[in-house]
């Protein structure tokens, strides 16, 4: 129980990524110094960002020094450095790795795309590249969220921001439709129990893509500008799909045919998504072959999403797909849309379970694994209100989508395969099936080994469908380090919220669970997992910590304390716990270490008395974990703990702290910073007994003294830091 604790509450230390003093090619700058042209024009505004000035000279040249993909080894590679949200700048390895056939690169050399790996942070993926328009772009994945570095404005190619992908707040407007999902559904199911791994091999799709009249005027009415803005949009496409799925989208090598620029004379009708199903599928067809691509798409500026499911690799039905949105560039619109669509056609279904706002009439019974919304690529994020988790889509596919999208892989034979040095990583979960009491959190633990790869990260998902008026309770997270979680995530526990999409079970159920792990290998990433069952049961719980759980509670070091909770039955068949582990938290509850542990093994009767250690906080919280079990509960409310250490007066707070009147017949108003506020005032007498102690729950509180007699008290209030004292004049 130690160690799952530590690696359920502990602090993980992160590598830095390194400083640089300087680079030969990015510089951070403020806006104020920015030289635009007059025809730059702003298209993307996240809330927060660190601006870069990027030596496009410099950069260009130290790109040409890097190796191609297929002659990557771990050690080689060129090292660049690519800047970040917070303004620094990490290194990683870089190869380049194309998204055209060489037909297309030959006849278009000024676009490069590069795949990339952290050094700095090993979790880190990266897709860059390069274009004669468009300038520089990428997308990095990490345990530390997304970061996109784009343009500051469109007609420009020297000045970029770098910021989190979830700064980058839109509002989404936006339909899909996936033609005969209800037949194809059916038709694509599988034996589930099968345990689907990737990481070995690297598929590579051709894929036809075509660009509307009006998609190519957005981006300057040329092939050229069309062509770099698709480039883009597919290598940061790529980056989701060789990571979780090891798939790759290669353009083929005539797409510049595909390209229309006039909107009156294109074979497409732009803002119709339906009618753009079967243009597109007869267009490429006519243009390119059926046997000269895999997959199809048409890129426009209106008609929301639709593709046909699972439709790869089929003649007749591979084309059928089509993304179109305003403006048809940077996300949502790469991830929300274009990775959501063609999703579809390599067979994933939607995973939302909401049936309200565009959910409705799009939900897919046998798939929808998400409560509410959803957040990741195939659900609905921002688009089911009131039932949206959040505005965007997060980067990556929950675990059902990637075993439909392997399962349509594995029955269809197009896909060019490469033998790639990586395997998947190796998941190990409990193999015990605990029974837990109801409304009580919990937390479930799993490891994994790579024989590649350093940076593995670990995504536990409820893999529970709606049966019997019971839908999937907890939400997806982005996949982190550490691998673990707990059950409501951790704010709500502290703030004791208890609703969707995080809601507690309060009946007795079997709730499914999967871990998957990702080793984050650059170009084809290795995926594997591993389930467990959770058995909920209402005869007992909840399980609750009911002393201390008030913020009016203080303790003194050396004190005989008792902790009390509710049992609720657990100790009892079918839950069964006989002993709980007893931590002490000084900051609010966001950490419980080890070195903070109460008690081991104490039995699980209500209640434990013990000396209270020798802390000063007035955050403390109390965490009762069941020690043969999987549940735990932490106390309400931040609590006081004084130390006896005496620590030396803190000059600036002395003056800050007011005591009038003084003297006074017995009443006084005690002033502190604020702080002070939850710090504890004892009262002394001039024989050093204690008279009287209170909480100090306001910068100005009453201290009332009347009920003593006259004489000469000693007021002292400790903190963390220091301990003040002020000398009171009682008279009579």
């Amino acid at each position: 129980m130690k160690n799952i604790v530590k690696l359920l509450f502990g602090i993980l230390c992160m590598s830095v990524g390194a400083a640089y003093a300087q680079t030969p090619y990015w510089h951070q700058i403020q806006a104020r110094t920015l030289d635009l042209p007059a025809s730059a024009q702003r298209v993307l505004y996240p809330e927060e960002y660190a601006l870069f000035k990027l030596d496009t000279s410099r950069f260009l040249n130290e790109a040409q020094k890097v190796p191609q993909e297929v002659a990557r080894t771990a050690s080689q590679g060129a090292i660049l450095v690519l800047p970040m949200p917070d303004g620094s700048l990490q290194r990683f390895r870089v190869y380049e790795s194309p998204v055209m056939e060489p037909a297309l690169a030959n006849k278009y050399p000024a676009i490069k795309t590069y795949v990339a790996k952290g050094i700095d942070d090993p979790t880190a993926t990266a897709r860059l590249g390069w274009t004669p328009t468009k300038g520089f772009h990428a997308i990095i994945r990490s345990a530390k969220g997304t970061v996109y570095i784009d343009p500051y404005a469109q007609g420009q190619k020297e000045y970029y921001m770098a910021y989190y992908r979830s700064k980058l707040l839109l509002t989404k407007n936006f339909s899909c439709e996936v033609e005969g999902f209800k037949k194809h559904t059916e038709d694509l199911q599988q034996e589930r129990a099968e345990r689907l791994v990737s990481g070995d091999k690297l598929r590579t799709y051709r894929l036809a893509l075509a660009a509307t009249g009006e998609y190519t005027q957005h981006h300057g009415g040329s092939v050229q500008g069309a062509l770099d803005a698709m480039v883009t949009t597919i290598n940061r496409v790529n980056e989701i799909y060789e990571q979780d799925l090891a798939v790759r989208l290669v353009l083929i090598g005539n797409t510049d045919q595909l390209i229309y620029t006039n909107p009156n004379t294109d074979p497409y009708s732009n803002d119709d998504g339906l009618a753009m199903l079967s243009q597109n599928q007869s267009n490429i067809d006519a243009v390119i072959g059926n046997a000269n691509y895999d997959i199809g798409h048409v890129f426009s500026t209106g008609g929301g999403g639709i593709a046909g499911l699972g439709v790869i690799c089929r003649s007749g039905r591979k084309a059928r797909g089509v993304t179109g949105s305003f403006p048809p560039q940077g996300d949502p619109f790469d991830i929300d849309y274009v990775c959501h669509e063609i999703g579809h056609q390599f067979g994933a279904n939607h995973t939302f379970n909401a049936e309200v706002g565009s959910c409705a009439g799009n939900k897919v019974d046998n798939a929808a694994y998400e409560p509410w919304s959803g957040s990741t690529i195939m659900a609905y994020a921002g688009i089911c209100a009131p039932f949206n988790i959040q505005p965007n889509s997060d980067p990556y596919f929950h675990v059902h989508s990637i075993q439909e999208i392997q399962s349509t892989i594995a029955s269809s034979s197009c896909a060019t395969v490469q033998t790639v040095n990586n395997t998947a990583p190796v998941v190990s979960v409990s193999t015990i099936t605990y029974t837990i009491p109801r409304s009580t959190p919990f937390f479930l633990t799993g490891t994994a080994t790579d024989n590649e790869d350093r940076g593995l990260t670990y995504c536990w998902e409820e893999y529970d469908l709606e049966k019997n008026g019971l839908p999937p309770l907890f939400r997806s997270y982005p996949p982190t380090t550490v691998g673990a979680r707990v059950f409501p995530a951790w704010n709500r526990i502290l703030s004791n919220t208890n609703q969707e999409p995080e809601l507690l079970p309060s009946t007795s159920r079997a709730m499914n669970f999967r871990l998957t792990v990702r080793d984050n290998h650059p170009g084809a990433g290795g995926v594997s997992y591993k389930d467990l069952r959770v058995n909920v049961t209402a005869t007992a719980g909840p399980f609750r910590v009911t002393y201390p759980n008030s913020a009016s509670v203080t303790w003194n070091e050396g004190q005989a304390v008792t902790v009390t909770w509710d049992v609720a039955n657990t100790n009892l068949s079918p839950v069964n716990c006989q002993a709980v582990d007893i931590y002490l938290s000084k900051d609010g509850g966001a950490t419980f270490p080890s070195t903070l542990k109460l008690a081991s093994a104490v039995p699980n009767t209500g209640s434990y008395t013990f000396t209270c250690p020798a802390v000063s906080t007035s955050q403390a919280r109390i965490m009762v974990v069941a020690a043969d079990n999987i549940f735990f509960d932490i106390s309400d409310n931040n609590f006081t703990i004084f130390s006896n250490v005496v620590t030396a007066p803190d000059e600036k707070l002395q003056e800050e702290i007011a005591v009038y009147p003084n003297p006074s017949h017995g009443i006084y108003v005690i002033k502190v910073p604020a702080e002070l506020k939850g710090a504890r005032a004892r009262v002394f007498s001039a024989l050093g007994k204690e008279v009287t102690v209170s909480v100090i729950a306001q910068e100005s509180v009453e201290l009332d003294l009347q009920h003593l007699p006259a004489g000469v008290y000693v007021l002292t209030i400790q903190t963390e830091r220091a301990q003040i004292q002020k000398r009171l004049i009682k008279e009579r």
